[in-house]
């Protein structure tokens, strides 16, 4: 099974490979648009996944000449890229595009259509968990609340990447919000799931990352792992996000709680 992705960047390709590892799904890369019919043509993959961050008209040139062959034609392919209106998407359809996704992607919905289509097992963990995502300004707030589910915390790696490419973010901040979580030992291994996922995403440092919670177990795995140094633990977020907020954050930190948390 092959997979060719075109116009992705990095960390959207370690998504994937990350979820398929184990599932012998072989990832190729096309440098360039320009190379990428091409690169369908001789390839002949299984799945064809083009990424775009604004313009869709370089992608509609690909899908032209994708349809023009009788080799390539039929190969499913799934576009990600900004919201766009109903004309366009249905040239694209028309065109032989299978799926669109709409960026910020929705990563756990993207691999389910994925694995899908590739005819892999989609090994879902069933614990429930919400977890939510906001941006304002710098900040991103990712809220966690009901339980620790690992393919969520995994994929909130990817969500957090997503906003800092797709928002140009150059200091981006995280506030981590667990207020309702009480854990325990038993939880270790999921939380150090969380917290080395935060920690390696890209864009992201443990300087930039602020989690609010009440809860003893989480303060003390974060200050137990010499990796998590820095990673700020409080209890009172109204008192961080003043040392949090830059000056693209245009309301007042009041309407930020109560819009973005409460």
């Amino acid at each position: 099974m092959q997979i060719l992705m075109i116009d992705a960047p990095p960390f959207f390709r370690d998504f994937l490979k990350n979820k398929l590892s184990a599932e012998k799904v072989v990832i190729e890369q096309a440098q360039t648009r320009r190379d990428a019919a091409t690169k369908i043509l001789s390839m002949l993959p299984d799945l064809v996944i083009i990424d775009s961050d604004k313009y869709l008209t370089g992608i509609v040139e690909i899908m032209e000449k994708k349809a023009d062959n009788p080799n390539t034609a039929s190969i499913p392919t799934i576009i990600t890229g900004p919201a766009t209106n109903s004309d366009t998407l249905t040239d694209l359809m028309h065109l032989g595009m299978t799926y669109y996704f709409t960026k910020p992607l929705q990563y756990d919905s993207f691999y389910e259509v994925i694995a899908k289509i590739c005819r892999v097992q989609c090994i879902v963990d069933k614990t429930p968990c919400i977890l939510e995502t906001h941006i304002n300004g710098n900040l991103i707030f990712a809220e966690l609340t009901q339980g620790l589910n690992r393919d969520k915390m995994s994929l909130l790696k990817y969500r957090i990447a997503d906003l800092i490419s797709i928002n140009k973010l150059t200091s981006p901040k995280l506030v981590l919000l667990m207020t309702g979580m009480s854990l325990s030992f038993v939880d270790g291994f999921n939380l150090e799931l969380l917290f080395n996922s935060l920690v390696s995403t890209p864009g992201l440092s443990a300087n930039d990352i602020t989690v609010l919670t009440l809860d003893p177990f989480t303060r003390e795995l974060i200050n137990g792992h010499k990796e998590y140094k820095g990673i700020k633990v409080v209890t009172n977020i109204i008192m961080s996000l003043n040392d949090l907020v830059d000056s693209t954050v245009s309301r007042e930190i009041s309407d930020l709680i109560i819009d973005k948390i409460l």
